[in-house]
């Protein structure tokens, strides 16, 4: 009875270890990578989303054009503006929004931050919320950058 118990125990224990060594290496590999510059976002964005829709359809010529805005819907809701369209991007592509105001303007900034490239490419839908309190209808500018030096 005493061998089973001493048995459980480092059998309990090597199953912690590898728990442990399993959990450390998973989280080292799904890390996003960092931009080298650091860009205040502007506080008037509330929400920015970019989702995988679909891969492209490469017998349509219309969606071969990448970083394209496709079909913007803008929507002014109380004092908030909700923005969702769609672009056609490298399939390993992450990227990073901020906004910057000029008169009656706003430049939505996609800056790609992603290091790697695939050699497919997809199609995103793109969702913001962007706080605005002044209630006042701008015209929205789409903006792509590279950002890795």
């Amino acid at each position: 009875m005493r061998e089973a118990k001493e048995i459980m125990k480092k059998s309990s224990l090597l199953f912690a270890i590898f728990s442990m060594i399993c959990c450390n290496n998973s989280t080292n590999n799904k890390e996003l990578p960092t931009t080298k510059k650091t860009e205040k976002v502007s506080k008037n964005l509330i929400y920015f989303d970019l989702e995988l829709v679909s891969d492209i359809d490469i017998n349509n010529e219309s969606e071969l054009e990448l970083y394209k805005i496709n079909n913007p819907k803008i929507e002014y809701l109380d004092d908030i503006i909700y923005i969702k369209t769609s672009i056609n991007a490298n399939a390993c592509d992450h990227f990073t929004c901020n906004l910057d105001y000029e008169d009656d303007k706003i430049n939505v900034k996609l800056n790609q931050i992603s290091e790697e490239t695939c050699v497919s490419n997809s199609k995103f839908e793109v969702r913001l919320i962007i706080n605005n309190k002044k209630l006042k209808k701008y015209k929205i500018d789409f903006n792509f950058n590279d950002s890795i030096e």
